[in-house]
């Protein structure tokens, strides 16, 4: 379902929030929503069935591909976008 909500952003003219989630992995996709809804790693990898450190790769490797410094930054991009997603 992540993956559908990432789909339809994507099909909408780009802004400086949107467009760079197209450069993401499919399961980075996954990922980043599930940030911007708060939960954390453990939460994350408990529903997706994967360990801890793989989804602490994913974030690292969302944060490098967004430019962005520092995990607050991550979590506040990822918020926006679920804020951006949930009002259209």
């Amino acid at each position: 379902m992540q993956n559908f909500m990432l789909m339809d952003m994507m099909t909408e003219p780009d802004t400086a929030q949107r467009a760079p989630v197209k450069i993401l992995s499919e399961r980075e996709q996954e990922v980043f929503p599930m940030i911007g809804q708060g939960l954390a790693s453990q939460e994350i990898a408990d529903h997706m069935s994967l360990l801890v450190k793989t989804v602490e790769s994913y974030r690292r490797r969302i944060k490098e591909k967004l430019h962005l410094s520092n995990t607050p930054k991550l979590i506040q991009r990822a918020v926006q976008w679920v804020e951006d997603y949930e009002a259209c």
